[in-house]
């Protein structure tokens, strides 16, 4: 690592690669193929994650004894809040091996040893591990599950879950149940409390801070209520663009 001394006007090379660091600095680059199977460099920038994680901690504030358990992958945005939340409150991330990923039983037993109390699962992962529980009858592991709040994204989870996440062992501590949307491109943009969830399809929630949703028709014209028409996202969580992909990021 070569460390460039901005003071050092000698050497012109110097002088035009030393840059002040700014919240439009990219924070982060994570690659998404979306709909179309090309990779894409989505670049994230430091003022985004603040936005990000500001969210997340007014929404649900952690403190020194929570402990964080990382299941995402580093390749997937979802990560980005495992990564960096725990430290605006002096919490704990506990990071889970490639093979604790995707093994209900060494997710459950990994959740009792290390006391987690926040947690971000797919509905699928859920799904598998509530079987775990439904199956051990519930009332030990209950008994030794710290978990306080828990995040599902990557897809709508369907009520008949939430129910049974009510009524079973996983569910009986938890103070906090969000279901989260967004895209890498956005990151989180809209928060839905599954706690009030009594009937009905689960929705993407409402938009957190500084974030605007708006459902357009081909126009880009909004459209009525109950009419079908294309998500659009603004705000402060919007990534700069497309790495080397100034086509893509003007489209």
């Amino acid at each position: 690592i070569k460390i460039l001394n901005a003071e050092n006007t000698t050497n012109p090379d110097n002088r035009d690669r030393v840059r002040p660091l700014t919240p439009t600095n990219p924070a982060y680059v994570i690659y998404t193929s979306g709909s179309t199977g090309k990779p894409k460099g989505v670049v994230t920038t430091v003022a985004a994650l603040i936005h990000r994680l500001n969210n997340f901690q007014k929404l649900y504030p952690l403190d020194k004894n929570d402990r964080l358990y990382g299941l995402t992958s580093i390749g997937f945005d979802g990560a980005i809040r495992e990564l960096f939340w725990w430290s605006m409150a002096g919490a704990r991330m506990v990071i889970g091996v490639s093979k604790l990923l995707v093994d209900p039983n060494l997710i459950l037993e990994n959740m009792i040893s290390n006391k987690i109390s926040v947690i971000r699962f797919s509905p699928e992962l859920l799904h598998s591990v509530m079987r775990v529980l439904e199956a051990h009858g519930h009332s030990q592991d209950t008994e030794q599950l710290n978990l306080r709040c828990l995040f599902i994204g990557g897809q709508r989870p369907e009520l008949e879950l939430l129910n049974r996440l009510g009524s079973g062992g996983l569910g009986q501590k938890l103070v906090a149940v969000y279901h989260v949307y967004g895209s890498t491109e956005a990151q989180d943009s809209t928060i839905h409390n599954c706690r009030k969830q009594k009937t009905g399809l689960v929705p993407i929630g409402r938009p957190i801070w500084n974030t605007q949703v708006y459902v357009l028709d081909d126009w880009l014209r909004p459209v009525p209520v109950g009419v079908s028409g294309e998500l659009y996202i603004a705000g402060a969580g919007l990534a700069r663009g497309y790495l080397g992909r100034p086509d893509l990021t003007a489209d």
